[in-house]
């Protein structure tokens, strides 16, 4: 998950908030959600094209394309990526990854939220091959040595190298849509 705030150095932004603070913090949350939606969409679609940092996977597992869904086991990782808007300290703070929810999946025996899931993937993990893995990966094609005793699922970064190559276009967009809606017809109950 990485959270966004945005700094307010645009002069023009700062006398937008002391004119109509009640319209400057409308269009400001406004502003948040539309980049939340644009920059969500954005990282979907990069992690279900397959752009994502770290070492390639070696296990057929995470290459596997299954029935329900296209691509890999990575790529349906992509549905899972959410974002919320809220303050915290006075400041609107966006927040984008793999957020809590009610989901919960299973893994290596375990039942794991959607964050554990997406920090899985992010950096890496090493698990205790059960026998019941075993047995389940022999049904659908997949049969493991019997001296197997660990798996690793590689680090496939996905989330930070997004941020690394996006964080200079999120102050940009947010202003460019807070002054749409500061200066747009929305809200005609708030007046400049």
């Amino acid at each position: 998950m990485t959270e966004i705030s945005v700094k307010v150095h645009d002069k023009e932004l700062i006398r937008s908030f002391k004119v109509s603070p009640k319209r400057a913090n409308w269009a400001n949350r406004e502003a948040f959600k539309m980049a939340g939606g644009h920059f969500r969409k954005k990282l979907r679609r990069d992690i279900e094209m397959g752009k994502i940092g770290g070492p390639k996977a070696v296990n057929p597992l995470t290459r596997m394309k299954g029935p329900k869904h296209r691509g890999n086991a990575v790529s349906y990782l992509g549905r899972l990526v959410r974002f919320k808007v809220g303050l915290s300290k006075g400041q609107m703070l966006l927040r984008l990854g793999f957020l809590p929810d009610k989901s919960r999946f299973k893994f290596a025996g375990k039942s794991i939220t959607i964050p554990t899931l997406g920090k899985i993937h992010e950096f890496g993990k090493r698990f205790r091959v059960t026998p019941q893995m075993k047995r389940y990966l022999a049904a659908i094609g997949f049969p493991i040595k019997k001296s197997t005793r660990f798996f690793s699922i590689p680090a496939r970064p996905m989330i930070g190298p997004f941020f690394n190559r996006e964080k200079n276009n999120f102050p940009k967009y947010i202003n460019k849509r807070f002054f749409q809606k500061f200066l747009g017809k929305g809200r005609p109950d708030i007046r400049i």
